[in-house]
């Protein structure tokens, strides 16, 4: 059977249109155009049938994402699907790693042993399951029960007018267990742990508390110890701190304004202390959109959100080491969008307020330190 010629014109086109449909094809597969730096957002109460919406809801606001692993919760097909969809919406991925609530929800110098063989077998998952993984985020605070135990008594001297809580009952929570040995036993777990994650090609990442931003200055480890939080040493490529206006509110107690209000002033004074202390390294976590696994609620516009990014970005932390809490606290507001859009850095002075919750928080550093002598 003869074949059909095509006129020598139409032979052109069809060439044109085979290249143009082959350049198409192969960009299919390539990243999107690099737009700057992206923040990202924690991912902490989600199920497996859950983590598509979630991951095209970061891609939707331009975020990536930190996901929650639970131990005894979360099995390999969980981290299998959170780590495709996230390639799938090519967002940058990292695993947040957690236990139950009974061994201390997040890590400490009491746990460290339980953790690494969570982390070791969250390891061997994601080097064949997780191609595009980014690294590991080690969230370290003191036990749960224990920060249970603070809070209940730093409860007092708020809006109904109880009186404020006894601050030996403060320091004395602070203080027991405080054990040196088992300290720099922690220090040396971690050690280890962020080899084995750096020998996997992945980053090692914490996240911590704000006030051991306030033991650094002073050159000592005193609220590390009293919180059983040894960051100190350790080479992590990324040290971020919790520094959540709702939370640091918990402490108004102490200041001697009736009515305190905490401003992005404070965001913005513990933002210019990371980057002194930490300026390659140093990160914020911000917030929170709505309540945690320890407190029931967050920040209540998303005008107070947009005023500590642009204070963080104005102390010089730059936005893809600003990481949001949380993403499935935004499905709370009618605004979501508004709370993680990216804005220009403004400087924020710190109120008097502000001022005075810094100046409590490095008080009790010393009077920490004094105690246990």
């Amino acid at each position: 059977m003869r074949r059909p010629v095509l006129p020598s014109g139409l032979v052109g086109q069809v060439l044109v249109l085979v290249l143009v449909l082959v350049v198409v094809g192969c960009g299919a597969g390539e990243d999107p155009p690099d737009n700057g730096p992206r923040m990202a957002a924690w991912l902490e109460f989600v199920k497996t049938d859950e983590l598509a919406g979630r991951m095209a809801q970061a891609a939707e606001y331009e975020l990536d994402v930190h996901t929650a692993v639970i131990r005894g919760e979360h099995d390999r097909e969980f981290v299998r699907t959170a780590c495709e969809q996230a390639q799938r919406h090519r967002l940058g991925h990292r695993l947040w790693p957690l236990l139950p609530e009974d061994e201390g929800y997040w890590l400490n110098q009491a746990n460290h042993a339980t953790f690494r063989a969570w982390v070791d077998e969250l390891l061997g998952w994601a080097e064949a399951d997780c191609p595009g993984l980014d690294g590991i985020m080690v969230d370290m605070e003191m036990p749960l029960d224990k920060a249970r135990v603070l809070a209940a008594a730093a409860e007092g001297g708020g809006d109904d007018g109880a009186p404020p809580p006894d601050m030996g009952e403060l320091v004395a929570v602070f203080v027991d267990g405080v054990d040196e040995a088992v300290f720099a036993e922690g220090k040396d777990a971690y050690r280890d742990l962020c080899a084995a994650v750096k020998g996997q090609g992945l980053t090692c990442n914490l996240t911590t508390l704000p006030v051991l931003v306030d033991d650094r200055a002073d050159g000592d480890e005193t609220l590390a110890l009293a919180l059983w939080c040894p960051v100190e040493g350790i080479d992590w490529d990324e040290l971020s701190f919790q520094v959540y206006r709702s939370l640091l509110q918990r402490f108004s107690f102490a200041l001697p304004n009736a009515d305190p209000q905490l401003t992005a002033g404070i965001v913005s004074s513990y933002a210019q202390d990371i980057v002194k202390y930490w300026p390659e390294r140093g990160a914020a976590d911000l917030g929170t959109t709505s309540g945690g696994v320890f407190s029931a609620a967050g920040i209540s516009t998303a005008a107070e959100l947009q005023a500590d990014i642009a204070a963080t970005l104005a102390a010089g932390i730059p936005a893809d080491r600003i990481n949001i809490y949380s993403l499935e606290g935004l499905d709370e507001h009618p605004d979501p969008a508004d709370w993680v859009v990216v804005p220009a850095p403004v400087a924020a002075s710190p109120g008097a307020d502000d001022v005075s919750l810094r100046e409590f928080l490095a008080g009790l550093d010393a009077l920490v330190g004094d105690d246990d002598e």
